[in-house]
């Protein structure tokens, strides 16, 4: 009998270690995020148009009591260094952010539905998007990228004695 009350007590101990960081919910907006955003036009084309211009990115998101953090990195021909995203808060379903880019100081808010994310942005800080005479919103889109089995961490194994 005695063995038994000194087994209950470690066997609690134990269940609570192994499902404590399987009870922390996973966001909607968690994971790595690839896609484009377009920006304002650069150059005005032969045939008299004068298109926004197309850029990818890769977010690395993570949402926790209301705060959004992580990462944002542009890709393709433009690629630069990752920038942390600043000022994240969630609101009515979406994310907003800063990032604070080579040439620009964006505030995007975005939204998820399944595997798809979709926003606008807007030069300036936070509380934009600015919204006022001469404002410009420009799309955001993207799709989330799975984990493979390959990128995900590896539990070290230990011999047996």
């Amino acid at each position: 009998m005695t063995n038994n009350l000194c087994i209950r007590p470690f066997f609690l101990a134990l269940v609570l270690l192994i499902c404590a960081p399987l009870s922390q919910a996973v966001s909607r907006f968690d994971g790595t995020w690839r896609g484009t955003y377009n920006s304002q036009a650069t150059e005005l084309l032969p045939d008299g148009s004068y298109p926004e211009k197309v850029n990818e990115y890769e977010l690395r998101l993570h949402e926790s009591n209301g705060t959004v953090t992580g990462e944002f990195q542009r890709r393709g021909s433009k690629s630069g260094a990752s920038r942390t995203l600043m000022n994240g808060k969630l609101s009515g379903g979406r994310a907003c952010f800063d990032i604070l880019a080579d040439d620009d100081d964006m505030r995007w808010c975005v939204i998820v539905r399944g595997n798809r994310l979709t926003g606008v942005w807007d030069r300036g800080p936070e509380g934009g998007p600015l919204l006022g005479p001469g404002a410009r919103l420009f799309k955001i889109s993207g799709s989330k990228v799975a984990r493979s089995p390959l990128s995900a961490p590896r539990l070290k194994t230990v011999p047996l004695r």
